[in-house]
């Protein structure tokens, strides 16, 4: 018997592998970055972080509107220290999580059904931690499966940092439009 419960709990707990390791290596894969008036962007600046919206782009200077205070601030580009920028995650990027909390909950609440369903026919009390085991094993699957299904649904926001050693720069283009560029080093001094 405990063989056989080993192997379920075994078993529970390698199907979410996969799953987690396809999300973190989405997640480890390089993307590219641009900047665009209107973009939520979280700012360092001698040590003090805020989140706010790119109003304007001037030669050396970024407009940013704090998302807290809405106070504007002229903000010299070669004064920051961090930028990240906020970009929305794919729809699939969540199911892994969403699959552990699921899971974690349907297996609480499963062994409580079972330790509860165990204790109103009163059997003994190694029965008891039996059907408990087995009910949190019968709802972690349940749980896992719609956490899963919520992480594939439900598209959530990240924030993609600018590696620190960059150069942004914006400036205005032969047609009149401001544009900003940023230069990532590769290798190298």
């Amino acid at each position: 018997m405990r063989f056989c419960m080993a192997t379920i709990v075994f078993l529970c707990v390698a199907s979410l592998v996969p799953t987690s390791i396809a999300s973190s290596a989405a997640a480890a894969e390089p993307d590219s970055v641009s900047l665009k008036k209107g973009d939520r962007v979280r700012v360092t600046i001698a040590g003090m972080k805020a989140v706010c919206i790119i109003e304007e782009m001037q030669p050396g200077i970024l407009d940013l509107r704090s998302s807290e205070t809405g106070a504007l601030q002229h903000v010299r580009i070669a004064d920051i220290s961090s930028l990240e920028i906020r970009a929305p995650r794919s729809h699939g990027a969540g199911a892994g999580r969403g699959a552990m909390i699921g899971g974690g909950v349907g297996f609480l609440v499963g062994a409580l059904y079972g330790i509860a369903v165990s204790a109103a026919f009163n059997p003994s009390p190694s029965e008891t931690g039996t059907l408990g085991v087995a009910g949190g094993i019968g709802f972690f699957f349940i749980g896992a499966g719609l956490g899963a299904l919520g992480g594939l649904m439900v598209p959530g926001v990240t924030w993609k940092p600018v590696p620190l050693g960059t150069q942004i720069e914006v400036g205005v283009s032969p047609n009149g439009t401001i544009g900003v560029g940023i230069t990532i080093p590769i290798g190298g001094s």
